[in-house]
């Protein structure tokens, strides 16, 4: 079973390659995430929200009474963090089929086509070029995703 969860990181993606050159306050080129008081990512809750919700109803349809472990896969744009989504899904699972269900994150390339040369291939998320011809005109292929790849249940 696999379904996706989907929102836009579009900005982050833009801000780098169109001001790449503009590095002095933030060597990797990329904007910080907004973050509520104590520094924890907000945007996580929505996301694990949702990530909780599609685990749940999957389980239900397939007779499961308990969700030991969410797989996700996720993109180095997603701007998704897998410790933030623990912490978010232990709050927020209490009380349901997934309470005490952990997050097994596997991290994916980001891959990209050189407008250029044409070149498919993965890159740095710090290191935005081809690394064929060295340009920075590039289209992302993949690197946004969050993916819920998979559940292991009871």
């Amino acid at each position: 079973m696999r379904f996706s969860v989907s929102f836009l990181m579009d900005f982050i993606w833009n801000f780098v390659l169109h001001r790449a050159t503009i590095r002095s306050a933030n060597p990797a080129g990329i904007p910080a995430k907004p973050q509520a008081r104590g520094g924890v990512p907000m945007h996580e809750l929505a996301i694990t929200q949702s990530i909780l919700s599609l685990s749940l109803k999957a389980a239900e349809e397939r007779g499961a009474s308990k969700i030991r472990a969410i797989r996700l896969s996720i993109g180095p744009f997603s701007g998704v963090i897998p410790e933030c989504v623990q912490m978010y899904l232990d709050v927020l699972a209490k009380g349901t089929a997934a309470e005490g269900a952990k997050i097994e994150a596997t991290l994916l390339p980001l891959r990209v086509r050189c407008r250029d040369c044409g070149q498919e291939s993965e890159i740095s998320r710090t290191h935005i070029e081809c690394p064929s011809c060295g340009s920075i005109r590039l289209e992302r292929l993949s690197g946004r995703e969050c993916t819920v790849e998979s559940l292991e249940v009871d």
